[in-house]
């Protein structure tokens, strides 16, 4: 979830679906770990490793590389949807009073999310921040300072723990010293790096490790680049991509303009968002259509084909440093269309304003971010097992090592049959205004609601045609020549479900 006033995430906080699946299976998940010199969370489950105050107040809280700040709740509001009470309770809270330990409130911020450009899906919490004690994994550091909500609603979360850096920049101690900062401070970590790996769809949980990465989560040597600062220059977990395309009987590769390059990696939002230019040769030969709430469906049975979407990382103009191949069962998510049970939601908009590769993305990487150099560092995911090598200092920090995985380690095997059928027509051609009342809403859009009466203009957006190059055959069905109209749904709103930090 990216924090205005530079957000390209919607304002909608989480409707974690999966949460009641996940506490049921807490037992056999693996444990959070602390090594030499490392941290190991693993992440998507409720079993709340981390706690704040004395006696320890433990809370589940959700990791957001796209925010800076570590949050929490006093109390908890249910999302609508879920098994509330029980969903609700499992999350935790913390409330200051009740610690001993505890010192403030030191200072009070508005804290702003949503994209500027779609008012309907900004939204606000106003924070009071305290000092005291907070352990992860067993490690603890002393008067750490991080926000309680005082004002707003956040259904179905307890928090959020940040990961970004402040929007001003990688500074030490600016505002405060960040959880990140506090680590290496304390001697828990050797510098201000973690790696990330979210997992495929289908897996129960991922890790985060401050400090160290994993050998056997990624396969090949990682690709390193320089972290990239966002639409107006503030500081950004983001990167620059050279190119995009699909895999399937054919292989299409589309370069991207300088223009729209950068991308933020948020994994506090389930949907990513690209530039028509970008977006407009994926969905075509997803065969996407739009339904009338502006989200972009495709067949559910391409979720079962060896289909990937793939995102070329490095500088435009240039050969990709790595090439992320994303399984069509992250990209387009395991939820039906609510209308037509065959057709299933892609994890795509389309986005005027800063781009995001969020979950349905993320999931076909190993990443490593190392904020002392800027840097980070990509590498396709696999899972072989695991071997956590702590990350150094200095200029060389994360180890020039090689993942023990191969491709073939990218989970499970998935057949080419039935194949999905493209279809060019599912996209309107001319531009409209209209005026409906919203009768069902998908289970990642929080804000939408269901009996609104809502007024959406649809333009169609002519991108100018991307270059395509096959790597198998003489040229992909759907990715020669012609123009793609992309539906811009104007002041929609946008979802995301979030990971949970256990």
């Amino acid at each position: 979830m990216s924090r205005s006033p530079f957000s390209s995430a919607a304002a909608a906080l989480a409707a974690v679906a999966a949460v009641q699946h996940a506490a049921a299976t807490i037992a056999s998940l693996p444990r959070a770990v602390k090594g030499d010199g490392f941290l190991s969370i693993p992440i998507g489950r409720m079993d709340r490793p981390l706690s704040l105050g004395t006696p320890a107040q433990s809370i589940s809280v959700l990791l957001d590389t796209g925010s800076s700040d570590l949050w929490v709740s006093p109390t908890c509001t249910p999302m609508p949807g879920l098994s509330s009470v029980s969903t609700c309770d499992a999350f935790g809270s913390y409330v200051p009073s009740r610690s001993r330990s505890v010192q403030g409130p030191v200072g009070q911020e508005v804290i702003e999310y949503g994209d500027p450009t779609e008012p309907s899906t900004q939204t606000s919490v106003t924070l009071s921040y305290f000092a005291d004690d907070l352990t992860i994994a067993g490690a603890t550091i002393k008067n750490q300072i991080f926000g309680v909500m005082t004002e707003g609603e956040q259904p179905g979360i307890a928090g959020i723990f940040g990961l970004a850096p402040d929007l001003r920049g990688f500074d030490k101690g600016k505002p405060y010293s960040l959880v990140l900062n506090s680590m290496v401070e304390e001697g828990i970590i050797k510098s201000r790096a973690f790696s990330l790996d979210l997992r495929h769809a289908e897996s129960e949980t991922g890790a985060v490790i401050y400090g160290g990465l994993d050998v056997k989560k990624f396969a090949g040597k990682l690709a390193k680049f320089p972290l990239q600062p966002g639409l107006s220059g503030e500081a950004r977990l983001a990167v620059s991509l050279s190119t995009v395309g699909t895999t399937r009987s054919r292989r299409t590769v589309h370069p991207v303009p300088p223009a729209s390059a950068v991308a933020v990696l948020d994994s506090g939002t389930t949907l990513t968002r690209l530039s028509p230019s970008l977006a407009r040769p994926i969905l075509q030969e997803l065969g996407a259509s739009v339904d009338t709430e502006g989200f972009f469906v495709a067949p559910c049975s391409i979720r079962r084909t060896s289909a990937t979407v793939d995102f070329g990382f490095g500088t435009p103009g240039e050969d990709p440093g790595v090439t992320l191949r994303v399984r069509a069962s992250d990209f387009v998510l395991d939820l039906p269309h609510l209308s037509d049970q065959n057709l299933c939601y892609v994890g795509l908009r389309v986005t005027d304003h800063q781009q995001i590769l969020g979950d349905s993305v993320l999931r076909g990487g190993y990443f490593v971010f190392d904020w002392d150099n800027e840097e980070v560092h990509v590498a396709p995911a696999a899972n072989c097992g695991s071997e956590v090598v702590a990350i150094g200092t200095g200029s060389g920090a994360v180890p020039n090592v090689e993942g023990k995985c191969s491709l073939d380690d990218n989970g499970p095997q998935i057949t080419d049959s039935p194949t999905a059928t493209i279809n060019d027509g599912s996209l309107p051609t001319d531009a409209f205004t209209t005026t409906y009342t919203i009768t069902e809403c998908p289970a990642f859009d929080r804000q939408c609601t269901v009996g609104a009466v809502t007024t959406k203009t649809f333009i169609p957006l002519k991108t100018g045609d991307a270059t395509d190059s096959n790597d198998d055959d003489d040229g992909a069905a759907s990715g020669r020549g012609g123009l793609l109209d992309i539906w811009l749904a104007l002041a929609t709103t946008v979802g995301g479900v979030y990971m949970l930090l256990r």
